[in-house]
């Protein structure tokens, strides 16, 4: 807040990000919200690989009589458990497998149109932004990529030559 008070007593003319670079650092895919589509973006592609591959197969064991082999078998120890193993390979039937291949392919899909939307959203903020200072003749300087003492010495820098 106290920044933005600042920033509303400088010189009028002043103005050290542009439209355009303002624009650039908003829709970087590397940073920010749209860093977070992306790897949404990323995340939907992986599931779809999973969606589109066969099922794993799996092996199940099962021991029946165990602390009554003597009872049951006759027998004790190893010698007098019962039990199985069993081997599973599930079958894609009926078109399921095709169904999720499309499913993963849509939240592909679903998830770029929303950083498509994102980056619009954007764009919009911040030309929205750009016309509200300067409807009020605020300078907007670039903060990002500096330490705070170097905007703090810029933003006094503008104070003293007003």
């Amino acid at each position: 807040m106290l920044l933005l008070l600042l920033l509303a007593t400088v010189a009028q003319d002043t103005t050290f990000l542009t439209p355009a670079a303002a624009l650039e650092r908003a829709l970087d895919p590397q940073v920010g919200r749209l860093a977070v589509a992306a790897a949404r973006i990323e995340a939907a592609r992986g599931a779809g690989r999973e969606f589109g591959a066969a099922a794993n197969p799996t092996l199940q064991g099962m021991a029946e009589n165990l602390g009554a082999q003597r009872q049951v078998t006759g027998r004790d120890g190893l010698a007098g458990t019962e039990g199985q193993i069993t081997l599973g390979l599930p079958l894609t039937l009926g078109g399921d497998l095709g169904a999720r291949r499309r499913s993963g392919a849509g939240t592909v899909q679903l998830a770029e149109a929303e950083r498509d939307l994102l980056r619009a959203d954007l764009r919009a903020e911040v030309l929205e932004a750009r016309r509200f200072y300067n409807a009020r003749g605020w300078p907007v300087i670039d903060v990002s990529r500096r330490a705070i003492e170097e905007t703090a010495a810029e933003i006094l820098g503008l104070l003293a030559q007003r």
